[in-house]
């Protein structure tokens, strides 16, 4: 995991040679996690920078739940297809870790493959929409939406 977040942020501040626009969101949705054995609220935070026109890279946290809960902290590469001015879907593939509060979790503490996608809608200059679906591992899933801020 700490080979991929040095070279997300490698090429994050890197990015600086080909105009990278950096943004930064929140979204809510809904997270299930063999971890905390059933589907859960969850908040999620992430930053990145856009790497030309179609790729950007991404580090973002999420917490589940309250009592017990579960954090996932990730990396990934987004890669973007525009079909139109204001929107485009995207995929993505990184790692994600998740800890949790349950002792002996199965999939806790274990750095796994992320992947997923979704769609992605400008609102205006500096603001965007996105719903998101991440797989972490076999055991996590998770579907959100939520907004975007272009810095």
């Amino acid at each position: 995991m700490r080979h991929l977040v040095f070279l997300v942020l490698a090429l994050l501040l890197g990015s600086h040679a080909q105009a990278a626009d950096y943004f930064a969101g929140a979204d809510f949705g809904v997270t299930r996690t063999r971890v905390l054995n059933d589907s859960r609220g969850s908040i999620g935070l992430y930053a990145g920078a856009t790497l030309g026109d179609r790729y950007a890279a991404e580090l973002g946290w999420r917490r589940i739940g309250q009592n017990p809960r579960a954090d996932i902290a990730s990396a990934s590469v987004l890669a973007r297809s525009t079909w139109s001015q204001h929107w485009s879907l995207y995929g993505r593939l990184g790692l994600g870790r998740l800890s949790s509060d349950v002792p002996n979790g199965e999939d806790a503490g274990r750095t796994r493959l992320l992947w997923g996608g979704g769609l992605h809608g400008a609102l205006g200059r500096s603001l965007a929409m996105r719903v998101d679906f991440q797989a972490v591992g076999s055991g996590t899933r998770h579907l959100g939406a939520g907004l975007m801020w272009k810095l």
